[in-house]
C-alpha cells in the first residue's frame, strides 16, 4: 500500500538536516507529490543557506511538478524540517 506520508535525513555541509511529512491523499495519487518533495530535498539540502530558503526550494518544486488531478485534488504537503548543526549546539525546525 502506498500512502503520503514521507521522510528523509541527510548529511549537508550546514549539518545533518531531515524533513517529516504527509501529503494531502494516498495510494497513488500520493506519488507525484512525495517524489516532488523528496527529489527536491535531497538536491537543495546541500546548497540552500537555511531552512528557509530550503522551504522555499520545496515549495517551488511542489508548484512545478505535482498539479491537480482529474478530480480536482490539489497537491499539498505539510512538513517539519529540522537542521541540527556540525558539532551540536541548537537545534533548528521549520514547519
Amino acid at each position: 500500500r502506498i500512502g503520503g506520508d514521507l521522510y528523509a535525513v541527510q548529511e549537508t555541509p550546514f549539518g545533518l538536516r531531515a524533513i517529516v511529512g504527509d501529503v494531502v491523499g494516498k495510494g497513488m495519487r500520493a506519488v507525484p507529490a512525495v517524489s516532488a518533495v523528496l527529489g527536491a530535498f535531497r538536491e537543495a539540502a546541500e546548497s540552500a543557506p537555511d531552512l528557509g530558503v530550503l522551504a522555499q526550494r520545496l515549495n517551488h518544486a511542489l508548484e512545478r511538478d505535482c498539479h491537480a488531478d482529474e478530480e480536482g485534488a490539489e497537491c499539498c504537503t505539510t512538513a517539519l524540517l529540522a537542521e541540527f548543526p556540525p558539532g551540536g549546539g541548537t537545534v533548528t525546525l521549520l514547519s
